[in-house]
């Protein structure tokens, strides 16, 4: 069946969002998919939600701006603003959704994330219980505090982390750095959690993006495939 934009409810709000159920599949797998700073129609994510559901996994991006625009001060990502509390809540009802479908096996649930849905993907790793698979693309300012420095930043939660963890990101990137990855490395093995740390010379930030000039094919042809692959292993 081809994907469809449909509704869900969150906390009083609505929540637009784009599903892709696979065709002809019972006792599916489900991603959510998790959008960048421009938000659920740029094209990289619900592009992923098609490309899911042709590997035969269900899938969903949530709109994560529904309760409408944090503020953004010049110069720092908007997730800044956003509360930890309310991205856990939109992955749960986005996978509570996919769950409802009648072709979801309820325990076959992953996260997979691009930019500032990287970050959101490695925080809730840390807050939704019973994910199985989580995939950051090049998630960006993991160690900043959400809330306007009232909540925990994604980095903290390093611990609380409950699944196998696969994180791509580009050489030339600086949000992730070389440094930032390597501390992310460091953390993750020092909590015993499973994980990899892919990069790309030559390549900077948003290299999935096939219609931004940040596009790298030889990175982007070489991470899917890699991708499908976790989430295919762990679900």
């Amino acid at each position: 069946m081809p994907g469809a934009y449909q509704t869900l409810s969150v906390g009083g709000s609505d929540m637009r969002s784009y599903v892709h159920l696979p065709e002809g599949v019972q006792d599916a797998p489900a991603v959510v998919v998790l959008h960048g700073t421009n938000g659920m129609d740029a094209g990289t994510e619900k592009a992923a939600v098609d490309r899911l559901a042709e590997e035969g996994i269900a899938a969903i991006v949530p709109d994560l701006f529904h309760r409408g625009l944090a503020e953004r001060a010049e110069g720092s990502p908007r997730s800044g603003s956003m509360r930890a509390a309310d991205f856990a809540a939109d992955a749960q009802a986005a996978l509570d959704h996919l769950r409802g479908s009648g072709v979801v096996a309820p325990e076959r649930i992953g996260i997979m994330g691009f930019c500032m849905g990287g970050l959101v993907t490695y925080l809730v790793s840390g807050l939704v219980a019973d994910l199985r698979a989580a995939v950051a693309f090049y998630p960006s300012y993991v160690f900043r505090p959400l809330g306007g420095g009232k909540d925990p930043s994604p980095f903290d939660v390093t611990g609380d982390i409950v699944c196998p963890l696969i994180i791509f990101a580009g050489e030339d990137d600086t949000h992730p750095s070389a440094e930032d990855l390597a501390r992310m490395d460091a953390e993750l093995t020092r909590h015993g959690k499973v994980h990899e740390i892919h990069t790309y010379p030559d390549t900077a930030h948003a290299f999935m993006s096939e219609t931004s000039d940040s596009y790298r094919e030889h990175a982007a042809k070489d991470a899917w495939p890699r991708s499908v692959a976790w989430l295919k292993r762990y679900l």
